[in-house]
């Protein structure tokens, strides 16, 4: 057998063994009949709804000081001699880490606020 026809073969016993693995026959079914009860869950008052989205800013906050200090990173290791991209590097770097600290500052005079002043606790939806 020649080269050509093995390379000839190979591809028409791959295409058969690739339109054995394609899905069977598909037959028609009844829709089943899907009844949805009413929402029960959501903002039940606005301090929940501060809540939630106090809670949905911390967590972007924290992706975003995250995604920077990576980018620093690499940037530092890419750098290789260039003075400017150290600095630049290092300078990022720094940023994430006060980011990083006023966040989490942030977030323990909210926790505070929350569990000291009577009564914030069960408006917010926090036990």
């Amino acid at each position: 057998m020649t080269n050509k026809f093995k390379k000839h073969a190979l591809q028409v016993a791959s295409a058969m063994g690739l339109l054995g693995l394609t899905a069977g026959n598909a037959y028609a079914q009844a829709i089943p009949t899907i009844s949805l009860a009413p929402p029960s869950a959501g903002f039940t008052n606005f301090g929940s709804l501060i809540s939630t989205g106090l809670t949905i800013v911390f967590i972007v906050a924290g992706l975003a000081v995250l995604i920077y200090l990576f980018i620093g990173a690499l940037t530092y290791l890419t750098a290789g001699d260039n003075e400017d991209s150290t600095k630049k590097a290092r300078l990022m770097i720094t940023n994430a880490v006060v980011g990083l600290i006023i966040l989490a500052a942030s977030w323990a005079i909210w926790q505070l606020i929350i569990n000291f002043v009577p009564g914030l606790n069960s408006l917010v939806g926090q036990s």
